[in-house]
């Protein structure tokens, strides 16, 4: 229900918005620059359940753990390390919608040059 069914109007990015997992910038123009923040009109049990299910990617997924630690790495604090990692499985479960097959772990994005 909350997906729409995964139509092609709204997409990863919407349903990660509606998640709170999705980032946006504060700023005021030029002067204040205020950093990223989720939206604070989110879908409280839609967060909460993504919340859970990060933490359990993150404890028996490898190469979701790999990934929070990558983002750990590069300065993230614990929870927008854990938000990362609730966006990118959004967007995984997105995709597995879109191209009709099931999710492989091997599966390694190459971009076009």
């Amino acid at each position: 229900v909350y997906s729409r069914n995964f139509s092609e109007e709204f997409n990863a990015r919407k349903f990660a918005s509606l998640a709170g997992v999705a980032p946006f910038e504060i700023s005021s123009g030029s002067s204040i620059n205020g950093g990223f923040h989720v939206n604070c009109y989110s879908h409280k049990q839609l967060k909460g359940i993504f919340h859970i299910a990060a933490m359990a990617a993150i404890r028996f997924n490898p190469q979701m753990k790999e990934y929070f630690d990558r983002k750990k790495k590069e300065g993230k604090k614990g929870f927008v390390a854990m938000n990362n990692v609730k966006n990118k499985l959004i967007h995984q479960m997105y995709a597995v919608v879109r191209t009709k097959t099931p999710f492989n772990p091997e599966y390694v994005y190459k971009r076009a040059a």
